[in-house]
């Protein structure tokens, strides 16, 4: 097993080697601020959008399969949500008819007389 220092000398100093990065993977690293663009003037409430330069205004076109996931999520969990809401209306519904069947059972009304049978007017000849 070499030895990196012989016994009795001083250990050599280390040495410093400085590096300026300029550029990873096509990204600038300096902290240089790109030239502002110029917001329209014919914009109202533009204030709360100066500072972050259009970026607000669309989605980035390399997360499209994201977007469509989520959007497919979003969808079924609004179907979702609206089938269970129809399934409590139903059930609510569907209990409430048969609270009301049999409440007029212990009412004591006579049988509910048909819509026809109230509508029906008789017309008798000696009404002239």
């Amino acid at each position: 097993m070499p030895q990196s220092r012989q016994q009795g000398q001083p250990a050599a100093e280390p040495v410093t080697v400085e590096v300026e990065v300029t550029e990873i993977d096509g990204t600038n690293t300096r902290n240089e601020r790109p030239q502002p663009t110029p917001q329209p003037t014919g914009r109202r409430n533009n204030h709360w959008t100066a500072g972050w330069g259009g970026r607000v205004r669309t989605l980035d076109a390399r997360w499209w399969p994201l977007w469509l996931l989520l959007g497919i999520v979003a969808l079924v969990l609004v179907l979702t949500v609206g089938l269970v809401l129809a399934i409590f209306y139903l059930a609510f519904r569907i209990v409430l008819g048969a609270v009301r069947a049999i409440g007029g059972l212990f009412a004591g009304n006579p049988a509910p007389a048909t819509r026809s049978s109230h509508h029906i007017k008789r017309h008798d000849p000696r009404d002239h």
